[in-house]
């Protein structure tokens, strides 16, 4: 009878230790931004032991960043279900209550936690949460500079410091705050890459690729990197590597027009013009709201000799006057087109609005094809 209770308590202890372990896991994952592989982990603990409050708290937090909410709801009600008193279960409920625009029960709850807990940092960002998303941005600030107060290590709140100040472009102050929050977590993935965007957004874009790489190096499918350090390298000259990043970022996420519209422009910087098309024509099906695709793909179609189709973009961008600021390149190269479609007439005479408005490389053209013009 000891024999048995002994590996009785031996197998309760191992459970208990793989659960540790496999949740610990979880949450690397989540950290690493890989959501979904923590999701399923923390599926994997919940599965062999349904009352892991700590479990479906994990899964939650994951599906609240897949936007997922009404998994991550169903969720966090699971652990406070088991827990009513769970402090960090209550703070995700407000988070979610936010984001689902029921502002009134998210500041209920939060006000709820500093009830039982005065010095709850979180919940005072949870309250500059609802603020952020209320679009009243200074007193949004104010509430996380009041969980700072309260708790000079949360990194929560300086992370949101800097998101609010990336948003207003104020680059460096927002550097400033996300270098608080990679000092004390160097792994946290989305803290990497809102330093890259600061970076990128600043020019600084060999800068950016550090933390890209890094955060590349801790999720090899995140999206969002991939992407931004494609853009990074095609701003730099590095059209492979761009090709490469953008083309496996299409892979994880088909329908994302900014994604195929960054690919298409790697692919036709390589030559590869046919192929840009396609890539183009994929982000306009997708409802792709930027005008300069137009102009991207009309160089395409110029380059594989359908001019008509070329004239046509360049023609629907002039119409809707989408690239005001650079104008002088659309008219020169529609001008550029219609000389190819031996229309010398209308060619000349984009060349010359073109000249109007600032175009340097369009007086040699006018004087190569229209000198001896009526």
């Amino acid at each position: 009878m000891k024999c048995f209770l002994f590996i009785l308590l031996c197998a309760v202890s191992t459970f208990c230790g793989g659960q540790e372990l496999t949740i610990k896991k979880a949450t690397d994952a989540f950290d690493r931004g890989k959501y979904t592989i923590s999701a399923y982990l923390a599926s994997q603990v919940l599965n062999a032991y349904p009352k892991s409050e700590k479990a479906y708290f994990i899964r939650s937090q994951s599906n609240l960043r897949m936007n997922n909410l009404k998994e991550a709801q169903d969720d966090i009600k699971s652990a406070l279900k088991l827990n009513p008193l769970y402090i960090e279960a209550l703070a995700l409920n407000g988070y979610i209550l936010s984001y689902q625009g029921k502002y009134i029960d998210a500041r209920k709850q939060f006000d709820d936690i500093l009830e039982l807990e005065k010095d709850y940092s979180d919940a005072y960002v949870g309250i500059g949460e609802i603020y952020h998303l209320e679009e009243k941005p200074q007193y949004a600030i104010q509430s996380y500079l009041e969980a700072i107060s309260v708790d000079p290590n949360n990194v929560l709140s300086y992370f949101k410091l800097s998101e609010i100040y990336f948003e207003d472009d104020n680059y460096n102050t927002s550097i400033e705050y996300v270098n608080k929050v990679i000092e004390k977590q160097p792994n946290l993935v989305i803290a990497l890459l809102l330093r890259a965007n600061n970076y990128f957004n600043l020019g600084q874009y060999k800068i950016a690729l550090l933390d890209l790489n890094r955060l590349l190096e801790l999720n090899n499918a995140h999206e969002e990197a991939l992407y931004y350090r494609g853009v990074a390298n095609l701003q730099l000259g590095k059209f492979y590597g761009a090709k490469h990043d953008l083309t496996k970022a299409v892979s994880l996420d088909e329908n994302n027009p900014f994604y195929l519209h960054y690919q298409g422009i790697a692919q036709s910087e390589l030559g590869e013009f046919s192929n840009a098309i396609l890539s183009y024509n994929s982000a306009l099906k997708n409802k792709y709201s930027s005008l300069l695709i137009y102009y991207d793909r009309a160089i395409a179609y110029y380059n594989v000799g359908r001019m008509v189709d070329a004239d046509r973009d360049c023609t629907k961008l002039i119409n809707s006057r989408g690239l005001l600021e650079s104008e002088n390149m659309v008219y020169e190269l529609r001008g550029d087109i219609r000389i190819e479609m031996k229309k010398p007439g209308l060619g000349c005479d984009d060349f010359k609005i073109a000249l109007a408005k600032g175009c340097s490389t369009c007086e040699s053209k006018f004087e190569k094809y229209c000198s001896t013009l009526d």
